[in-house]
């Protein structure tokens, strides 16, 4: 019995062993991206409750979106595209100098739809390229989704009346239909399966059925697609990640922010 135990103990010591290299090489999970307080975008590793940061990525960013295999980022004067996993590879584009919103198109390699605030254009992006379109909305253009023939967009056109209104463009005979409204005039960020908006010191998160969360999260500046199934949230307290995924929802201070922890 005893040289049994010896053998096993020998056995399992040297699978250990056999086995180290390649489990010194797994790698956390990256939930996505997100934008720093330098504004640099950063690789996000781990769980959003206990996430860490990777080195910068990128130079200053105004805006970006994620998807689980790329990233478009505008700077102030391009649009970068790169692959989740080899953002030294990254792309770059010339585009109008200013602020943008970015929507990635899931389950495609390239696509996606911007709006250019300097220029109040729409815009389509794909392979490299980027070529507008010939609509542009009265108002503050929110955010973007992009959708099978075309875009839906949430746009601000009275900032006195509280209300962003959603709104669906078709490239297929250039209609343009009403969705929706959320009662804020302040962050709203489209997501694939609903909407997620700041309003009365609260982060909404408002599915396609109706259902809601609620997080309480005051002063809400800015919301970004980080990931697949993640949002990062710029507040006054610091920033945020966002696990949109249904049944697993979770809000939770991201690393550099005081007091952090999850809620």
């Amino acid at each position: 019995m005893r040289n049994i135990l010896v053998h096993f103990t020998m056995f399992l010591a040297g699978l250990l062993w056999a086995t180290a290299p390649a489990r010194a090489q797994l790698s956390p999970p990256q939930l996505g991206y997100i934008k720093d307080t330098s504004a640099a975008l950063r690789p996000v590793y781990g769980i959003p409750a206990a996430a860490f940061l990777g080195d910068p990525a990128t130079d200053a960013v105004n805006a970006f979106a994620c998807t689980a295999k790329l990233c478009l980022a505008k700077t102030d004067t391009a649009l970068l595209r790169f692959s989740t996993s080899d953002p030294a590879s990254a792309i770059r584009t010339e585009a109008p100098a200013g602020a943008a919103v970015i929507a990635v198109a899931n389950g495609t390699t390239d696509g996606a739809w911007i709006y250019f605030d300097g220029t109040q254009q729409f815009a389509h992006w794909q392979a490299g390229t980027w070529s507008g379109i010939d609509y542009s909305p009265s108002g503050a253009v929110l955010s973007l989704r992009a959708t099978a023939d075309g875009f839906d967009y949430a746009v601000v056109r009275d900032p006195t009346s509280g209300s962003a209104w959603i709104e669906h463009y078709s490239t297929a005979d250039g209609s343009v239909t009403v969705l929706d409204s959320v009662d804020t005039t302040g962050s709203v960020l489209l997501l694939d399966s609903g909407v997620l908006y700041a309003a009365d010191g609260q982060l909404i998160l408002r599915r396609a059925d109706r259902t809601q969360l609620t997080f309480p999260l005051a002063d809400v500046a800015a919301l970004d697609v980080a990931g697949k199934g993640y949002v990062e949230i710029e507040a006054a307290g610091g920033l945020w990640i966002l696990t949109t995924v249904p049944g697993f929802e979770q809000l939770a201070m991201l690393p550099g922010t005081p007091n952090g922890g999850g809620r």
